[in-house]
């Protein structure tokens, strides 16, 4: 299973430059860190991701291993209209809940834009309202789009 999905991230990794030229290069202006929310390893889907948002144009910051202490310094140091966590169990669900409340505090953007993604979500009812977030989605296209429609409402409303 390791060896599978390593050379599956391998694939990823290596065909990503050609996935970007597939799409019109334009740059979004939007920025978004995305990461596995804290104690989860839910990392594929997370890579699968940021390969979607990059496409759309997104200047993104993502970092796999990245734990609480690191996600709530770069989300306090630098602009960020999205944060995106990915999620594996439901074991981490008061973890999640308790991150997203600090790294919301942390943030230098008072209008980011939270997003949960993975496995676990499509298991629980409320997921998005039970762990504090705004929004999730389907799959990653759907992720890019929900992100874009929301950060234009907060920018539209402020």
């Amino acid at each position: 299973m390791t060896v599978g999905l390593w050379r599956l991230q391998q694939l990823v990794n290596e065909y990503s430059s050609a996935f970007q030229r597939g799409e019109h290069s334009r740059r979004s202006g939007h920025r978004a860190l995305l990461a596995p929310a804290p104690g989860s390893q839910h990392n594929f889907g997370l890579l699968m991701v940021v390969e979607f948002f990059r496409r759309a144009g997104w200047d993104v910051w993502a970092d796999p291993g990245a734990d609480l202490h690191e996600l709530t310094r770069t989300i306090g140091s630098s602009w960020y209209d999205l944060l995106g966590l990915s999620v594996g169990s439901e074991c981490h669900v008061p973890q999640v809940a308790s991150a997203i409340l600090t790294l919301r505090q942390a943030s230098l953007n008072p209008a980011v834009v939270i997003m949960v993604g993975g496995p676990v979500v499509g298991l629980l009812d409320n997921f998005v309202a039970q762990v504090g977030a705004d929004a999730t989605a389907g799959d990653a296209r759907q992720a890019v789009a929900e992100a874009e429609r929301l950060v234009a409402a907060r920018y539209c409303s402020s």
